[in-house]
Protein backbone atom coordinates (compact mmCIF):
# COMPACT_ATOMS: atom_id res chain seq x y z
CA UNK A 1 0.00 0.00 0.00
CA UNK A 2 1.47 3.32 -1.06
CA UNK A 3 1.31 6.45 1.10
CA UNK A 4 -1.06 9.26 0.21
CA UNK A 5 1.85 11.43 -0.91
CA UNK A 6 3.19 8.73 -3.21
CA UNK A 7 -0.24 7.98 -4.66
CA UNK A 8 -0.90 11.63 -5.45
CA UNK A 9 2.58 11.99 -6.96
CA UNK A 10 2.14 8.83 -9.08
CA UNK A 11 -1.28 9.90 -10.35
CA UNK A 12 -0.02 13.40 -11.10
CA UNK A 13 2.97 11.96 -12.94
CA UNK A 14 0.79 9.63 -15.03
CA UNK A 15 -1.76 12.31 -15.90
CA UNK A 16 0.93 14.90 -16.60
CA UNK A 17 2.92 12.65 -18.90
CA UNK A 18 -0.14 11.72 -20.94
CA UNK A 19 -1.53 15.24 -21.23
CA UNK A 20 1.86 16.80 -21.97
CA UNK A 21 2.54 14.12 -24.57
CA UNK A 22 -0.71 15.02 -26.28
CA UNK A 23 -0.01 18.71 -26.00
CA UNK A 24 3.55 18.33 -27.31
CA UNK A 25 2.26 16.50 -30.38
CA UNK A 26 -0.36 19.20 -30.99
CA UNK A 27 2.23 21.93 -30.47
CA UNK A 28 4.64 20.35 -32.96
CA UNK A 29 1.92 19.69 -35.54
CA UNK A 30 0.32 23.14 -35.26
CA UNK A 31 2.58 24.94 -37.80
CA UNK A 32 2.54 21.84 -40.03
CA UNK A 33 -1.28 21.91 -40.17
CA UNK A 34 -1.48 25.70 -40.65
CA UNK A 35 1.03 25.64 -43.50
CA UNK A 36 -0.80 22.76 -45.23
CA UNK A 37 -4.42 23.94 -44.90
CA UNK A 38 -3.87 27.72 -44.60
CA UNK A 39 -4.64 30.22 -41.85
CA UNK A 40 -8.17 30.91 -43.12
CA UNK A 41 -9.16 27.24 -43.29
CA UNK A 42 -7.61 26.40 -39.94
CA UNK A 43 -9.41 29.41 -38.46
CA UNK A 44 -12.72 27.89 -39.58
CA UNK A 45 -11.81 24.62 -37.84
CA UNK A 46 -10.92 26.51 -34.66
CA UNK A 47 -14.15 28.51 -34.88
CA UNK A 48 -16.22 25.32 -35.03
CA UNK A 49 -14.26 24.05 -32.02
CA UNK A 50 -15.07 27.24 -30.11
CA UNK A 51 -18.78 27.04 -30.92
CA UNK A 52 -18.82 23.36 -29.99
CA UNK A 53 -16.97 24.15 -26.79
CA UNK A 54 -19.90 26.21 -25.57
CA UNK A 55 -22.07 23.10 -25.65
CA UNK A 56 -19.78 21.69 -22.97
CA UNK A 57 -21.95 23.74 -20.61
CA UNK A 58 -24.65 21.10 -21.06
CA UNK A 59 -22.48 18.84 -18.95
CA UNK A 60 -23.94 20.84 -16.00
CA UNK A 61 -20.83 19.96 -13.98
CA UNK A 62 -21.77 16.27 -13.79
CA UNK A 63 -18.36 15.12 -15.07
CA UNK A 64 -16.41 16.73 -12.22
CA UNK A 65 -19.14 15.77 -9.74
CA UNK A 66 -18.80 12.10 -10.78
CA UNK A 67 -15.05 12.20 -10.09
CA UNK A 68 -15.73 13.50 -6.58
CA UNK A 69 -18.60 11.14 -5.80
CA UNK A 70 -16.96 8.03 -7.23
CA UNK A 71 -13.96 8.76 -4.97
CA UNK A 72 -16.24 9.47 -2.01
CA UNK A 73 -18.44 6.37 -2.30
CA UNK A 74 -15.52 4.15 -3.26
CA UNK A 75 -13.88 5.15 0.05
CA UNK A 76 -17.10 3.99 1.75
CA UNK A 77 -17.30 0.80 -0.32
CA UNK A 78 -20.75 1.79 -1.64
CA UNK A 79 -20.74 0.32 -5.18
CA UNK A 80 -24.51 0.52 -5.62
CA UNK A 81 -24.55 4.31 -5.27
CA UNK A 82 -21.66 4.56 -7.75
CA UNK A 83 -23.72 2.49 -10.19
CA UNK A 84 -26.75 4.71 -9.77
CA UNK A 85 -24.72 7.84 -10.41
CA UNK A 86 -22.94 6.47 -13.49
CA UNK A 87 -26.20 5.15 -14.98
CA UNK A 88 -28.19 8.30 -14.33
CA UNK A 89 -25.56 10.55 -15.84
CA UNK A 90 -25.21 8.16 -18.81
CA UNK A 91 -28.92 8.56 -19.61
CA UNK A 92 -28.66 12.33 -19.18
CA UNK A 93 -25.65 12.49 -21.53
CA UNK A 94 -27.59 10.63 -24.24
CA UNK A 95 -30.07 13.50 -24.18
CA UNK A 96 -27.25 16.06 -24.24
CA UNK A 97 -25.73 14.35 -27.28
CA UNK A 98 -29.05 14.58 -29.13
CA UNK A 99 -29.46 18.27 -28.28
CA UNK A 100 -25.92 19.10 -29.47
CA UNK A 101 -26.42 17.05 -32.63
CA UNK A 102 -29.55 19.05 -33.50
CA UNK A 103 -27.97 22.42 -32.66
CA UNK A 104 -24.82 21.84 -34.71
CA UNK A 105 -26.85 20.68 -37.71
CA UNK A 106 -28.94 23.86 -37.43
CA UNK A 107 -25.87 26.13 -37.20
CA UNK A 108 -24.19 24.38 -40.11
CA UNK A 109 -27.31 24.70 -42.22
CA UNK A 110 -28.41 28.27 -41.57
CA UNK A 111 -26.11 30.00 -39.07
CA UNK A 112 -22.83 30.45 -40.97
CA UNK A 113 -23.71 34.01 -42.04
CA UNK A 114 -23.11 35.14 -38.44
CA UNK A 115 -19.35 34.81 -38.98
CA UNK A 116 -16.90 36.40 -41.39
CA UNK A 117 -16.49 33.26 -43.52
CA UNK A 118 -15.98 33.57 -47.27
CA UNK A 119 -19.03 32.28 -49.14
CA UNK A 120 -16.98 29.75 -51.11
CA UNK A 121 -15.82 28.20 -47.80
CA UNK A 122 -19.35 27.65 -46.49
CA UNK A 123 -19.44 24.02 -47.63
CA UNK A 124 -16.28 23.22 -45.65
CA UNK A 125 -17.58 24.90 -42.51
CA UNK A 126 -20.91 23.11 -42.97
CA UNK A 127 -19.16 19.73 -43.29
CA UNK A 128 -17.14 20.32 -40.11
CA UNK A 129 -20.30 21.24 -38.18
CA UNK A 130 -22.11 18.16 -39.49
CA UNK A 131 -19.35 15.65 -38.69
CA UNK A 132 -18.91 17.18 -35.22
CA UNK A 133 -22.66 16.81 -34.70
CA UNK A 134 -22.53 13.09 -35.49
CA UNK A 135 -19.61 12.43 -33.13
CA UNK A 136 -21.49 14.04 -30.22
CA UNK A 137 -24.01 11.19 -30.28
CA UNK A 138 -21.38 8.74 -28.99
CA UNK A 139 -18.73 10.92 -27.35
CA UNK A 140 -21.10 12.37 -24.76
CA UNK A 141 -22.55 9.13 -23.29
CA UNK A 142 -19.06 7.61 -22.94
CA UNK A 143 -18.05 10.60 -20.77
CA UNK A 144 -20.02 9.16 -17.85
CA UNK A 145 -17.75 6.11 -17.73
CA UNK A 146 -14.47 7.96 -18.22
CA UNK A 147 -14.93 9.68 -14.85
CA UNK A 148 -14.31 6.30 -13.24
CA UNK A 149 -10.58 6.48 -13.97
CA UNK A 150 -10.14 9.65 -11.93
CA UNK A 151 -12.67 8.71 -9.25
CA UNK A 152 -10.85 5.43 -8.55
CA UNK A 153 -7.52 7.27 -8.82
CA UNK A 154 -6.33 5.04 -11.68
CA UNK A 155 -4.75 7.76 -13.75
CA UNK A 156 -2.17 5.24 -14.96
CA UNK A 157 -4.77 3.47 -17.10
CA UNK A 158 -6.21 6.72 -18.45
CA UNK A 159 -2.66 7.86 -19.25
CA UNK A 160 -1.93 4.84 -21.42
CA UNK A 161 -5.10 5.36 -23.43
CA UNK A 162 -4.43 9.09 -23.80
CA UNK A 163 -0.88 8.49 -25.07
CA UNK A 164 -2.14 5.84 -27.49
CA UNK A 165 -4.99 8.00 -28.79
CA UNK A 166 -2.81 11.10 -29.16
CA UNK A 167 -0.13 9.19 -31.02
CA UNK A 168 -2.63 7.65 -33.43
CA UNK A 169 -4.24 11.05 -34.05
CA UNK A 170 -0.84 12.66 -34.72
CA UNK A 171 0.12 9.89 -37.12
CA UNK A 172 -3.16 10.28 -39.01
CA UNK A 173 -2.64 14.04 -39.26
CA UNK A 174 0.88 13.65 -40.63
CA UNK A 175 0.02 10.93 -43.14
CA UNK A 176 -3.18 12.55 -44.45
CA UNK A 177 -1.75 16.04 -44.95
CA UNK A 178 1.61 14.78 -46.25
CA UNK A 179 -0.28 12.73 -48.83
CA UNK A 180 -1.82 15.89 -50.26
CA UNK A 181 -5.29 15.57 -48.75
CA UNK A 182 -7.06 18.46 -47.03
CA UNK A 183 -8.93 19.29 -43.88
CA UNK A 184 -12.06 17.37 -44.86
CA UNK A 185 -10.24 14.06 -45.20
CA UNK A 186 -8.24 14.77 -42.03
CA UNK A 187 -11.36 15.26 -39.91
CA UNK A 188 -12.99 12.16 -41.43
CA UNK A 189 -10.11 9.87 -40.45
CA UNK A 190 -9.77 11.49 -37.01
CA UNK A 191 -13.43 10.74 -36.31
CA UNK A 192 -12.96 7.08 -37.21
CA UNK A 193 -9.96 6.84 -34.87
CA UNK A 194 -11.87 8.59 -32.06
CA UNK A 195 -14.78 6.15 -32.38
CA UNK A 196 -12.46 3.14 -32.15
CA UNK A 197 -10.82 4.64 -29.05
CA UNK A 198 -14.24 4.96 -27.41
CA UNK A 199 -14.79 1.22 -27.94
CA UNK A 200 -11.45 0.54 -26.24
CA UNK A 201 -12.50 2.76 -23.32
CA UNK A 202 -15.66 0.70 -22.82
CA UNK A 203 -13.68 -2.55 -22.76
CA UNK A 204 -11.05 -1.23 -20.32
CA UNK A 205 -13.61 0.29 -17.95
CA UNK A 206 -15.46 -3.04 -17.84
CA UNK A 207 -12.20 -4.74 -16.79
CA UNK A 208 -11.39 -2.03 -14.21
CA UNK A 209 -14.82 -1.86 -12.58
CA UNK A 210 -16.81 -4.99 -13.54
CA UNK A 211 -19.51 -4.11 -11.01
CA UNK A 212 -20.53 -1.13 -13.19
CA UNK A 213 -23.50 -2.21 -15.28
CA UNK A 214 -26.20 -0.44 -17.26
CA UNK A 215 -29.61 -1.06 -15.69
CA UNK A 216 -32.81 0.92 -16.19
CA UNK A 217 -33.64 0.81 -12.46
CA UNK A 218 -30.36 2.64 -11.71
CA UNK A 219 -31.32 5.56 -13.96
CA UNK A 220 -33.29 7.96 -11.78
CA UNK A 221 -34.00 11.67 -11.75
CA UNK A 222 -33.62 11.62 -7.96
CA UNK A 223 -29.97 10.63 -8.33
CA UNK A 224 -29.44 13.40 -10.89
CA UNK A 225 -30.95 15.94 -8.51
CA UNK A 226 -28.65 14.79 -5.73
CA UNK A 227 -25.61 15.14 -7.98
CA UNK A 228 -26.81 18.53 -9.21
CA UNK A 229 -26.74 19.98 -5.68
CA UNK A 230 -22.96 19.87 -6.01
CA UNK A 231 -22.50 20.06 -9.78
CA UNK A 232 -24.47 23.32 -10.09
CA UNK A 233 -21.42 25.10 -8.68
CA UNK A 234 -19.23 23.42 -11.30
CA UNK A 235 -21.80 24.31 -13.95
CA UNK A 236 -21.65 28.04 -13.27
CA UNK A 237 -17.88 27.89 -12.89
CA UNK A 238 -17.76 26.24 -16.32
CA UNK A 239 -19.92 29.03 -17.72
CA UNK A 240 -17.33 31.51 -16.51
CA UNK A 241 -14.57 29.35 -17.98
CA UNK A 242 -16.32 29.04 -21.33
CA UNK A 243 -16.78 32.78 -21.57
CA UNK A 244 -13.10 33.32 -20.78
CA UNK A 245 -11.67 30.52 -22.95
CA UNK A 246 -13.94 30.51 -25.99
CA UNK A 247 -15.42 34.00 -26.27
CA UNK A 248 -12.15 35.47 -27.55
CA UNK A 249 -12.27 33.36 -30.70
CA UNK A 250 -15.96 34.11 -31.24
CA UNK A 251 -15.32 37.86 -30.87
CA UNK A 252 -12.44 37.66 -33.35
CA UNK A 253 -14.61 35.68 -35.77
CA UNK A 254 -17.38 38.29 -35.59
CA UNK A 255 -15.32 41.51 -35.58
CA UNK A 256 -12.08 40.62 -37.41
CA UNK A 257 -11.47 37.51 -39.54
CA UNK A 258 -10.80 33.77 -39.57
CA UNK A 259 -7.07 34.47 -39.91
CA UNK A 260 -7.18 36.52 -36.70
CA UNK A 261 -8.38 33.40 -34.89
CA UNK A 262 -5.33 31.50 -36.14
CA UNK A 263 -2.99 34.33 -35.06
CA UNK A 264 -4.68 34.35 -31.66
CA UNK A 265 -4.17 30.60 -31.41
CA UNK A 266 -0.41 31.04 -31.74
CA UNK A 267 -0.40 33.11 -28.54
CA UNK A 268 -2.91 30.78 -26.97
CA UNK A 269 -0.70 27.74 -27.60
CA UNK A 270 2.01 29.26 -25.38
CA UNK A 271 -0.64 30.15 -22.83
CA UNK A 272 -1.88 26.56 -22.91
CA UNK A 273 1.58 25.21 -22.09
CA UNK A 274 1.49 27.08 -18.78
CA UNK A 275 -2.18 26.26 -18.28
CA UNK A 276 -1.45 22.55 -18.79
CA UNK A 277 1.43 22.59 -16.30
CA UNK A 278 -0.75 24.37 -13.74
CA UNK A 279 -3.71 22.05 -14.26
CA UNK A 280 -1.71 18.83 -14.38
CA UNK A 281 0.31 19.61 -11.26
CA UNK A 282 -2.96 19.43 -9.32
CA UNK A 283 -5.03 17.13 -11.53
CA UNK A 284 -5.03 14.24 -9.02
CA UNK A 285 -5.97 16.37 -6.02
CA UNK A 286 -9.79 16.46 -6.19
CA UNK A 287 -10.40 12.70 -5.69
CA UNK A 288 -7.51 12.47 -3.20
CA UNK A 289 -8.74 15.37 -1.02
CA UNK A 290 -12.32 14.05 -1.29
CA UNK A 291 -11.15 10.70 0.05
CA UNK A 292 -9.27 12.42 2.91
CA UNK A 293 -12.30 14.56 3.74
CA UNK A 294 -14.55 11.47 3.74
CA UNK A 295 -12.12 9.71 6.12
CA UNK A 296 -11.81 12.88 8.32
CA UNK A 297 -8.06 13.23 7.75
CA UNK A 298 -7.85 16.95 8.55
CA UNK A 299 -4.10 17.12 9.13
CA UNK A 300 -3.35 15.68 5.69
CA UNK A 301 -5.64 18.23 4.05
CA UNK A 302 -3.91 21.07 5.88
CA UNK A 303 -0.49 19.84 4.74
CA UNK A 304 -1.71 19.70 1.15
CA UNK A 305 -3.10 23.24 1.40
CA UNK A 306 0.30 24.69 2.26
CA UNK A 307 2.84 22.29 0.77
CA UNK A 308 0.76 21.41 -2.28
CA UNK A 309 0.06 25.08 -3.05
CA UNK A 310 3.77 25.89 -2.83
CA UNK A 311 4.76 23.04 -5.14
CA UNK A 312 2.04 23.84 -7.64
CA UNK A 313 2.89 27.54 -7.74
CA UNK A 314 6.60 26.82 -8.20
CA UNK A 315 6.05 24.19 -10.90
CA UNK A 316 3.82 26.62 -12.82
CA UNK A 317 6.44 29.37 -12.58
CA UNK A 318 9.14 26.98 -13.84
CA UNK A 319 7.28 26.86 -17.15
CA UNK A 320 5.86 30.40 -17.09
CA UNK A 321 9.03 32.44 -16.54
CA UNK A 322 11.16 31.06 -19.44
CA UNK A 323 8.21 31.12 -21.87
CA UNK A 324 7.28 34.67 -20.84
CA UNK A 325 10.81 35.98 -21.36
CA UNK A 326 11.52 34.06 -24.59
CA UNK A 327 8.06 34.29 -26.23
CA UNK A 328 9.30 36.22 -29.31
CA UNK A 329 12.08 33.73 -30.01
CA UNK A 330 9.84 30.70 -29.43
CA UNK A 331 7.27 31.94 -31.95
CA UNK A 332 9.96 32.84 -34.50
CA UNK A 333 11.55 29.40 -34.51
CA UNK A 334 8.22 27.59 -34.18
CA UNK A 335 5.97 29.43 -36.65
CA UNK A 336 8.37 31.58 -38.70
CA UNK A 337 9.54 35.20 -38.66
CA UNK A 338 6.23 36.50 -40.06
CA UNK A 339 4.52 35.46 -36.80
CA UNK A 340 7.11 36.97 -34.43
CA UNK A 341 4.96 40.07 -33.81
CA UNK A 342 2.56 37.86 -31.81
CA UNK A 343 5.19 37.66 -29.03
CA UNK A 344 3.80 40.78 -27.34
CA UNK A 345 0.27 39.38 -27.49
CA UNK A 346 1.50 36.10 -25.96
CA UNK A 347 3.25 37.85 -23.05
CA UNK A 348 0.15 39.91 -22.24
CA UNK A 349 -1.87 36.68 -22.34
CA UNK A 350 0.59 34.97 -19.97
CA UNK A 351 0.58 37.78 -17.41
CA UNK A 352 -2.42 36.61 -15.42
CA UNK A 353 -0.75 33.32 -14.50
CA UNK A 354 1.47 35.27 -12.13
CA UNK A 355 -1.62 35.93 -10.01
CA UNK A 356 -3.68 32.80 -10.75
CA UNK A 357 -0.98 30.14 -10.16
CA UNK A 358 -1.18 30.00 -6.33
CA UNK A 359 -4.95 29.41 -6.27
CA UNK A 360 -5.16 25.92 -7.77
CA UNK A 361 -4.80 23.70 -4.71
CA UNK A 362 -7.09 25.95 -2.68
CA UNK A 363 -9.74 25.63 -5.40
CA UNK A 364 -9.51 21.81 -5.36
CA UNK A 365 -9.89 21.81 -1.57
CA UNK A 366 -12.96 24.06 -1.70
CA UNK A 367 -14.55 21.75 -4.29
CA UNK A 368 -13.80 18.61 -2.29
CA UNK A 369 -15.33 20.20 0.81
CA UNK A 370 -18.28 21.57 -1.24
CA UNK A 371 -17.51 25.13 -0.15
CA UNK A 372 -16.77 26.68 -3.54
CA UNK A 373 -20.06 28.54 -3.99
CA UNK A 374 -18.91 31.93 -2.54
CA UNK A 375 -16.02 31.97 -5.03
CA UNK A 376 -18.43 31.26 -7.87
CA UNK A 377 -19.93 34.74 -7.87
CA UNK A 378 -16.50 36.34 -8.22
CA UNK A 379 -15.68 33.97 -11.09
CA UNK A 380 -18.87 35.01 -12.87
CA UNK A 381 -17.96 38.66 -12.39
CA UNK A 382 -14.57 37.94 -13.92
CA UNK A 383 -16.22 36.32 -16.96
CA UNK A 384 -18.69 39.18 -17.54
CA UNK A 385 -15.92 41.78 -17.28
CA UNK A 386 -13.84 39.68 -19.68
CA UNK A 387 -16.60 39.62 -22.28
CA UNK A 388 -17.35 43.35 -22.06
CA UNK A 389 -13.70 44.41 -22.26
CA UNK A 390 -12.96 42.05 -25.15
CA UNK A 391 -15.84 43.46 -27.23
CA UNK A 392 -14.85 47.05 -26.42
CA UNK A 393 -11.08 46.75 -26.84
CA UNK A 394 -11.12 44.65 -30.04
CA UNK A 395 -12.52 47.68 -31.86
CA UNK A 396 -9.50 49.80 -30.88
CA UNK A 397 -6.59 47.37 -30.52
CA UNK A 398 -7.66 44.35 -32.58
CA UNK A 399 -6.10 41.06 -31.46
CA UNK A 400 -4.20 42.66 -28.58
CA UNK A 401 -7.45 44.22 -27.34
CA UNK A 402 -9.12 40.81 -27.03
CA UNK A 403 -6.18 39.46 -24.99
CA UNK A 404 -6.18 42.57 -22.78
CA UNK A 405 -9.88 41.94 -22.20
CA UNK A 406 -8.97 38.50 -20.86
CA UNK A 407 -5.98 39.52 -18.73
CA UNK A 408 -7.16 42.70 -17.01
CA UNK A 409 -10.15 41.15 -15.15
CA UNK A 410 -7.89 38.65 -13.39
CA UNK A 411 -5.89 41.43 -11.78
CA UNK A 412 -9.16 42.97 -10.57
CA UNK A 413 -10.93 39.82 -9.34
CA UNK A 414 -8.22 37.34 -8.23
CA UNK A 415 -7.15 39.32 -5.11
CA UNK A 416 -10.79 39.20 -3.95
CA UNK A 417 -10.99 35.46 -4.69
CA UNK A 418 -7.81 34.77 -2.71
CA UNK A 419 -9.15 36.77 0.23
CA UNK A 420 -12.47 34.88 0.36
CA UNK A 421 -10.80 31.48 -0.11
CA UNK A 422 -8.37 32.09 2.75
CA UNK A 423 -11.30 33.00 4.98
CA UNK A 424 -13.38 29.95 4.00
CA UNK A 425 -10.54 27.52 4.70
CA UNK A 426 -9.25 29.44 7.75
CA UNK A 427 -5.82 29.85 6.23
CA UNK A 428 -3.22 31.82 8.17
CA UNK A 429 -2.38 34.54 5.62
CA UNK A 430 1.04 35.31 7.09
CA UNK A 431 2.00 31.65 7.14
CA UNK A 432 0.65 31.19 3.61
CA UNK A 433 2.60 34.19 2.34
CA UNK A 434 5.78 33.02 4.03
CA UNK A 435 5.58 29.30 3.25
CA UNK A 436 3.81 29.31 -0.13
CA UNK A 437 4.31 32.59 -1.99
CA UNK A 438 7.64 34.11 -0.94
CA UNK A 439 10.18 31.79 -2.58
CA UNK A 440 8.37 31.19 -5.94
CA UNK A 441 7.83 34.92 -6.54
CA UNK A 442 11.37 35.94 -5.56
CA UNK A 443 12.80 33.20 -7.79
CA UNK A 444 10.58 34.37 -10.66
CA UNK A 445 12.09 37.85 -10.49
CA UNK A 446 15.64 36.52 -10.19
CA UNK A 447 15.49 33.83 -12.89
CA UNK A 448 13.39 36.00 -15.21
CA UNK A 449 15.81 38.92 -14.90
CA UNK A 450 18.82 36.66 -15.45
CA UNK A 451 17.26 35.02 -18.51
CA UNK A 452 16.18 38.37 -19.94
CA UNK A 453 19.70 39.76 -19.61
CA UNK A 454 21.19 36.64 -21.17
CA UNK A 455 18.94 36.71 -24.25
CA UNK A 456 19.50 40.47 -24.68
CA UNK A 457 23.29 40.09 -24.52
CA UNK A 458 23.39 36.85 -26.52
CA UNK A 459 20.14 36.33 -28.51
CA UNK A 460 19.42 32.73 -29.51
CA UNK A 461 20.49 32.26 -33.14
CA UNK A 462 19.25 28.72 -33.59
CA UNK A 463 16.66 26.30 -32.32
CA UNK A 464 19.13 24.34 -30.19
CA UNK A 465 20.31 27.54 -28.53
CA UNK A 466 16.70 28.48 -27.76
CA UNK A 467 16.05 25.03 -26.29
CA UNK A 468 19.19 25.43 -24.18
CA UNK A 469 17.90 28.76 -22.83
CA UNK A 470 14.55 27.18 -21.94
CA UNK A 471 16.30 24.32 -20.16
CA UNK A 472 18.60 26.75 -18.31
CA UNK A 473 15.64 28.84 -17.15
CA UNK A 474 13.54 25.89 -16.03
CA UNK A 475 16.46 23.98 -14.51
CA UNK A 476 17.81 27.00 -12.64
CA UNK A 477 14.38 27.72 -11.16
CA UNK A 478 13.90 24.07 -10.17
CA UNK A 479 17.36 23.80 -8.59
CA UNK A 480 17.04 27.02 -6.61
CA UNK A 481 13.54 26.10 -5.47
CA UNK A 482 14.79 22.73 -4.21
CA UNK A 483 17.65 24.40 -2.31
CA UNK A 484 15.84 27.48 -0.99
CA UNK A 485 12.16 26.55 -1.04
CA UNK A 486 12.08 23.12 0.59
CA UNK A 487 12.60 22.33 4.25
CA UNK A 488 14.82 19.37 5.20
CA UNK A 489 11.64 17.32 5.84
CA UNK A 490 10.22 18.23 2.42
CA UNK A 491 13.50 17.29 0.71
CA UNK A 492 13.38 13.94 2.50
CA UNK A 493 9.76 13.46 1.38
CA UNK A 494 10.69 14.19 -2.24
CA UNK A 495 13.47 11.59 -2.16
CA UNK A 496 11.13 9.05 -0.56
CA UNK A 497 8.47 9.64 -3.22
CA UNK A 498 11.01 9.26 -6.02
CA UNK A 499 12.13 5.93 -4.57
CA UNK A 500 8.57 4.62 -4.33
CA UNK A 501 7.68 5.88 -7.79
CA UNK A 502 10.12 3.47 -9.47
CA UNK A 503 7.83 0.40 -9.29
CA UNK A 504 4.75 2.52 -9.99
CA UNK A 505 6.25 3.87 -13.23
CA UNK A 506 6.12 0.36 -14.63
CA UNK A 507 2.32 0.60 -14.60
CA UNK A 508 2.30 3.88 -16.54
Amino acid sequence: MYSTKTKIAANTLANSFARLWRYALNFILFPFIVHHVGAEMYGIWLLVGSVTGYFGLLDFGFGTALVKYVAQYNARGDKETINKMINSVFLFYIGVGLIIFSALILIGTSGLSLFKIDTEDYWIARYIFYITAVTSLTSWPIRSFQSIYAGLQRYDIAAKLTVFGSSVNAAITWVVLSSGYGIIELIFFQVIASTLLQVIHIFVIHRLAPYITLKREYMTTKTLRNIFTFSVVIFFTNIAGMIILYTDQIVLGVFLSMSAITFYSVARKLHQVVQSVWYLSGSALLPAITEMDTLKEKEKIERILYTGSKYRCAITFMALVPIFVLADHIIRFWMGESYEWIGLVARVYLLYWFILAPFGTIGNTLLAKERFKPILYLNMGNAVLNLLLSIILVRYYGLLGVVLGTTIPYFVVMPLIHRHAWRLLKIDVRRYTREVLAVPYVLSLFVGGLLYGLQMYLPPTGLMMLVAYLIIGTGLFAGLFYILGLSPKEKSDVKEILVHLNPIRRRI
